[in-house]
C-alpha cells in the first residue's frame, strides 16, 4: 500500500511539473507582449501628447500691500520704538462660482507593428462666471492699508501642453482676448493664460467667461473641478470607458459604439476633498 501511495504521489508531482513548463512559456510570452505593447505606447507618446488633465480656469490677481509696522530697537542701552513701512507681495487666487464644460472626445488608432494604440482629440467648450466679492472683502479687511493692484490673469492648466492644438480665444465679458502659452503660475507652467483688464473694485460684479479649445491626448482624460459649482458633460466614440477618480459620473449611457457621461460637483465636494487630504 505504501508503495502505491508513493507512486501516486510521484505521478502527481510529475504532472504538476509537466503543467508548469507550458505555463512558464505562456507567462514569458505574455510578459514579452506586454513589454512590446508598452514600448509601442512609449513610441507614440514621444510624438503625441500623453494623459491629459484639464484644471481651471483660475483667476489670479497680484497685489502689493503697504502698511506701517511698529518695531522696537535698542540704541545704546535705550529701547526705542520706530515706525517702518512694510510692503508685502501677495496673489489673490479665485475659482469660478459656476463652471460648465461640454466635452466631445473623438478617439482614433495609431499603429506600431501589430499594436493598436488609441489616441484622442477632445473639443472642450468651457463657460462660467467669477465674481469680485473676494476683492471687495480683501479691501474691507485692509481698509487702513494701501493696496496696489497688478494686472489680473486667467490661467488654464493641462498635464501636457503639447496637446493644445491651436491657441484659443477667451471671451471675457464682452472682450475677446487671445490666450498665451504657459499657465504662468508659480508651481504650474503647462497650459495657457490670458492677461485681463482691470477688475471693478467699487461694487459687486459678475465676470462671465467662455472659450473653446481642442486638447489632444492618450490613455485618459481627467477634469479637476476647481469651481464652487461644476457641471461636465462628456460624449465620446469609445465603447469601453473606465470611470475613475474621486467622483463617478452622475449619469452615463454606454452603447456598443460610444458613451456619454455627466458629472456635477458643488463647493461641498471641494470642502470634503480638502478635509480628507488634511486627515490623511
Amino acid at each position: 500500500m505504501k508503495q502505491r501511495f508513493y507512486v501516486k504521489l510521484i505521478i502527481i508531482f510529475a504532472l504538476i511539473l509537466a503543467l508548469l513548463i507550458p505555463q512558464s512559456f505562456i507567462m514569458d510570452l505574455v510578459s514579452e507582449r506586454t513589454a512590446w505593447r508598452q514600448q509601442a505606447y512609449d513610441s507614440i507618446e514621444q510624438s503625441w501628447p500623453c494623459v491629459q488633465t484639464l484644471a481651471g480656469p483660475v483667476l489670479s490677481i497680484p497685489y502689493h500691500l503697504t502698511f506701517n509696522s511698529k518695531e522696537k530697537i535698542i540704541v545704546g542701552k535705550v529701547e526705542k520704538e520706530v515706525i517702518k513701512e512694510v510692503t508685502l507681495d501677495e496673489v489673490l487666487t479665485l475659482i469660478p462660482k459656476q463652471l460648465n464644460i461640454n466635452s466631445t472626445l473623438k478617439s482614433e488608432m495609431r499603429y506600431r507593428g501589430i499594436y493598436e494604440i488609441p489616441v484622442y482629440s477632445n473639443v472642450l467648450q468651457v463657460a462660467g462666471e467669477f465674481n469680485n466679492q473676494a476683492l471687495l472683502d480683501l479691501i474691507a479687511e485692509h481698509k487702513d492699508k494701501k493696496i496696489r493692484w497688478d494686472k489680473p490673469q486667467l490661467s488654464v492648466l493641462v498635464n501636457d501642453q503639447r496637446g493644445i492644438a491651436a491657441p484659443p480665444s477667451l471671451k471675457w465679458d464682452t472682450t475677446e482676448i487671445a490666450f498665451q502659452p504657459s499657465a504662468s503660475l508659480p508651481n504650474a507652467n503647462a497650459g495657457m493664460h490670458a492677461a485681463l483688464p482691470d477688475l471693478a473694485l467699487d461694487k459687486p460684479t459678475t465676470l462671465p467667461f467662455a472659450f473653446t479649445m481642442e486638447l489632444r491626448g492618450m490613455k485618459a482624460m481627467s477634469f479637476a473641478l476647481l469651481s464652487e459649482n461644476s457641471q461636465v458633460q462628456l460624449a465620446a466614440n469609445w465603447a469601453n470607458p473606465s470611470f475613475t477618480g474621486e467622483l463617478l459620473p452622475e449619469k452615463r449611457n454606454i452603447t456598443d459604439h460610444d458613451f456619454t457621461a455627466e458629472w456635477r460637483a458643488s463647493s461641498f465636494f471641494l470642502r470634503c476633498i480638502q478635509c480628507l487630504r488634511t486627515m490623511s
